[in-house]
C-alpha cells in the first residue's frame, strides 16, 4: 500500500476530461517531459480518449465506456489518439497511442520504492497491430519493437546540465 501512495505523489491524482476531445495535454505525471512526449508523439489532432487513474479514484462507468468508445474508433479509423490507465492494482501509468505517423505506440512507465531509493522503469515499443478490449479497457500490442530509446522522443534527462 505504501507503494501505491508513493507513486500516486509522483503522478499526481489525474482524472480525464472529456474522452474524445482534443486536449494539448494531461496533468503532469511520471517525470518532466514525459505527457509533453506524449502529446507530441500524438500530434496536436489527436484524439483524447482520456487519462483514466483507477489508482486515484473511482472512475465512473460512463466515463470508461466514453474512453472504450473513442480508442476502438479510433483504433479503427486509423486516427491518431492517446489513451492512458492507472491500474488500481498496478503502481504504473500505460499509455496506448496512435502517433500522427501512423505508428502504434505501447508506453508502460512504473516505479518501484527499495529501502533505499526508487527505480524508474519505462518500456516503449511500436506495435504493427493492437487488441483492446472495450470493457476492461485493457490493450495488448502484437507484432512489436521494443523503441531504442529508453525514454519517449523529447524527455531531456537533465536540462541544463
Amino acid at each position: 500500500m505504501r507503494a501505491v501512495w508513493s507513486l500516486l505523489a509522483v503522478c499526481g491524482v489525474c482524472l480525464a476530461g472529456d474522452p474524445g476531445k482534443a486536449a494539448k495535454t494531461w496533468p503532469w505525471c511520471c517525470y518532466d517531459g514525459f505527457m509533453e512526449s506524449v502529446d507530441a508523439l500524438a500530434g496536436p489532432g489527436a484524439s483524447d480518449c482520456g487519462y483514466l487513474n483507477f489508482a486515484a479514484a473511482k472512475v465512473s462507468s460512463e466515463q470508461q465506456r466514453k474512453s472504450g468508445r473513442c480508442v476502438r474508433a479510433a483504433l479503427e479509423g486509423a486516427q491518431p489518439f492517446k489513451f492512458a490507465n492507472s491500474p488500481s492494482e498496478a503502481q504504473s501509468l500505460r499509455v496506448l497511442l496512435r502517433s500522427q505517423e501512423g505508428a502504434l505506440w505501447i508506453v508502460k512507465y512504473w516505479r518501484e520504492r527499495s529501502h533505499v531509493d526508487i527505480a524508474e522503469h519505462e518500456l516503449n515499443k511500436t506495435c504493427k497491430t493492437v487488441s483492446f478490449d472495450d470493457k476492461t479497457l485493457d490493450f495488448e500490442g502484437h507484432d512489436c519493437v521494443d523503441s531504442t530509446e529508453f525514454m519517449l522522443p523529447t524527455y531531456v534527462p537533465h536540462p541544463g546540465r
